[in-house]
């Protein structure tokens, strides 16, 4: 996924000696988006008119739609955008929900007409690091 990393270790201590230890990963972001089910396919995202995301229910092209994701890592200081299909979407806003840890929440502007309307995939970068694969939008 192209992102950022470096190890780190971890220890367990118990009765103040030590039990286990590890070195692990550190990333600077891991980005994923919400679904319905379970990571893969249609994405929890609002629509301008405050609907649910779907087939039944697609964004106008152009319009204002919300994501909700995970693992943003320092969004301060880390680029955001968003894919969909092929095209980038307008960012405009993005950053953690408060009251609600480790979701956050991106508005994009939908590319416009030169994007065909129908199910596509929608990929958040944060940084380098891509979401997961698998994740679709509903475009009118």
């Amino acid at each position: 996924t192209g992102r950022s990393c470096s190890t780190g270790s971890s220890q367990a201590l118990r009765g103040g000696r030590l039990v286990a230890s590890a070195q692990v990963e550190v990333v600077t972001a891991q980005p994923a988006l919400f679904t319905v089910a379970q990571g893969l396919g249609q994405a929890i995202a609002r629509d301008e008119d405050g609907s649910l995301n779907s087939v039944d229910q697609p964004a106008p092209r152009g319009s204002i739609v919300t994501l909700f994701g995970t693992g943003e890592g320092v969004t301060a200081e880390l680029p955001v955008r968003v894919q969909v299909g092929t095209a980038q979407a307008e960012i405009l806003s993005s950053g953690r929900v408060s009251g609600a840890a480790g979701l956050f929440e991106v508005k994009v502007r939908l590319p416009g007409i030169f994007t065909p309307p129908g199910v596509r995939a929608l990929t958040l970068f944060v940084g380098s690091a891509a979401s997961q694969t698998g994740v679709t939008i509903a475009v009118n």
